[in-house]
């Protein structure tokens, strides 16, 4: 399934911001605090109102959902493509 959507879903990405591209990462890894002056930086999430306007960004090109609590992705199979290629990690 990813090397069928791979395509699409590297698309997607080209078409996020750097900051965006950022704040998948942090979201994907699982952190908590996003508006966090620790975050941003080590993130490089540019300012906290960047983060809340990245945030409603991604929620609109559905590819976050804000309303489950903790933001998350809402593909599980994009997550899964998107921590292979932009974070290394293998699962």
């Amino acid at each position: 399934m990813l090397k069928q959507n791979a395509i699409f879903y590297q698309r997607e990405a080209d078409s996020l911001s750097n900051t965006q591209i950022g704040l998948l990462k942090a979201i994907a890894d699982g952190t908590e605090l996003l508006r966090s002056a620790q975050t941003i930086h080590t993130c490089e999430l540019g300012t906290s109102a960047s983060v809340k306007k990245n945030k409603v960004a991604l929620e609109r090109k559905e590819i976050l959902d804000l309303y489950s609590g903790a933001p998350k992705l809402l593909d599980p199979a994009f997550e899964l493509w998107f921590k292979r290629n932009f974070m290394n990690v293998n699962t």
